[in-house]
């Protein structure tokens, strides 16, 4: 583990360096030329931020962070917040971010239960670069399911079963992805006795499915220290 999250910080400080030495050694600058370079820095920085984040995340769950705030929430006012929030990110791309689904209660914590919406969804539209991706929400029996369909480049049948494994990323293409993303949706949906899957679709393009276990009678508000 430490070995891998040292490889993954190294990378964005190493390409950092080799662009800072590109402006710093450059006698005659030409602005728009450094304007680009500052931008791939600043990718870098933001890329190594999101490094960061996701192994602090990964770190409070393994030390054991129980959900220190369950409560009834509805899997369809998250996901549509997040879809939401998200469009813009997939309007720049040229690609349709849609959304169906009715409501459906579940008990648990919505701060974690948002972030592992926002992961696989955000995860979607950067491996997709043309078509549509569809986030639904239903109910199916005694569970609640968030659907997320895309029409992106796919994940190899033959690497399906790591998807959700730390560090592992299916597609060769360096998309600003730390491979930590959803092993933490997997992590969170576990903490809530849920179930996720992936399947690459006939057509092109995967799909992601999130059973969680609807509220149940009696279900209130639980603290804990």
């Amino acid at each position: 583990f430490v070995s891998n999250a040292s490889h993954e910080l190294k990378t964005p400080l190493a390409t950092m360096k080799l662009l800072s030495e590109s402006i710093l050694y450059e006698e005659n600058p030409d602005p728009a030329e450094m304007r680009e370079l500052f931008e791939d820095v600043n990718h870098e920085v933001d890329r190594m931020s999101n490094v960061i984040t996701d192994l602090l995340r990964l770190v409070q769950f393994d030390e054991g962070q129980p959900l220190l705030h369950r409560e009834n929430v509805d899997l369809k006012d998250i996901a549509e917040r997040v879809v939401s929030r998200l469009k813009p990110l997939a309007e720049n791309k040229g690609i349709a971010l849609n959304f169906t689904g009715g409501s459906a209660m579940i008990f648990g914590e919505e701060r974690q239960i948002e972030q592992a919406v926002v992961n696989l969804i955000e995860n979607a539209v950067k491996y997709t670069d043309a078509g549509h991706v569809d986030a639904a929400v239903k109910q199916t029996g005694s569970e609640a399911q968030l659907i997320v369909k895309d029409t992106g480049i796919g994940i190899p049948r033959d690497k399906i079963n790591h998807v959700f494994d730390r560090f592992f990323q299916a597609s060769a293409e360096n998309r600003g992805g730390t491979g930590i993303g959803l092993a933490i949706v997997k992590a969170f949906v576990d903490l809530h006795h849920g179930q996720v899957t992936a399947e690459a679709n006939a057509d092109g393009g995967a799909t992601f499915t999130v059973s969680l276990p609807l509220t149940q009678p009696g279900e209130t508000i639980v603290e804990q220290p």
